[in-house]
């Protein structure tokens, strides 16, 4: 930026300031000085002993709902009650690093989650449903994890088993899911690793 296009600039943010300052002292000096004139006759003043006094009438009343408290949340919509149901569905998504339509990466293992239903729809991430992991590779235990169960998907609410290494070959991941209803289902997903 050349000196010249840096001065104007620090002119006008020292300017611009000063002309609204300036304008404002100017309309408020001008209104106080009409507010000083007074007319050469003043109006007459009723006497307010002989004058009768004027009767009220109420404004009409109206109906509007009083305004929620500030902390308080907005209602959210009516849903059916999970209470009784039945797992309908579970399945298990895989994400990221997927080098084919059924390989995926041993160096960047992917994440998991999961998509449970009921006949109310799909439960979603704090409404209850939990998931317990179990992660194998070519036939071994490599860990396990706990987590909520998510409708979201992606990488923000997959269950990452962080540091653990895949050698190439077979994975299997297996999702056992409770609710605080009593409902339970098991659902797993295989896919291979390079």
């Amino acid at each position: 930026m050349s000196v010249r296009k840096w001065l104007v600039g620090a002119a006008l943010l020292v300017a611009i300031p000063l002309g609204v300052a300036v304008a404002a002292n100017l309309i408020s000096w001008a209104l106080t000085h009409d507010a000083d004139k007074q007319s050469p006759t003043p109006a007459p003043v009723a006497n307010p002993a002989s004058a009768p006094s004027p009767t009220l009438t109420p404004p009409p009343a109206v109906n509007t709902p009083a305004p929620a408290p500030v902390d308080q949340q907005p209602e959210q919509p009516a849903t059916a009650p999970l209470d009784n149901q039945t797992i309908t569905e579970a399945r298990i998504e895989v994400v990221g690093s997927k080098i084919s339509p059924t390989v995926y990466r041993a160096g960047a293992p992917p994440g998991y989650v999961t998509h449970v239903f009921t006949a109310a729809g799909e439960v979603g991430y704090g409404k209850g449903c939990y998931v317990h992991w179990d992660l194998y590779n070519n036939g071994t235990h490599l860990t396990t994890g706990d987590t909520s169960c998510n409708v979201a998907g992606g990488w923000s609410t997959a269950w990452w088993p962080n540091g653990t290494e895949l050698s190439a070959g077979d994975v299997r991941v297996v999702a056992s899911i409770t609710t605080d209803w009593g409902a339970s289902a098991t659902t797993e997903v295989t896919f291979s690793v390079q």
